[in-house]
């Protein structure tokens, strides 16, 4: 059985690199956005899951 693994970056940009790196590796990869609400503000976060 494969163990999902999440990658936590801290930009889109940086999100995307990993993730095409990751595929040209030949994993199955998500690309996941969303917001944390901290306090009074939303901090956005970007994540990239793949199975090994």
């Amino acid at each position: 059985m494969k163990r999902k693994h999440e990658i936590i970056c801290s930009s889109e940009r940086e999100m995307d690199r990993r993730a095409d790196n990751l595929i040209e590796q030949g994993y199955k990869v998500e690309r996941n956005t969303g917001v944390v609400p901290v306090q009074s503000i939303c901090i956005p976060i970007y994540k990239v899951i793949f199975w090994r």
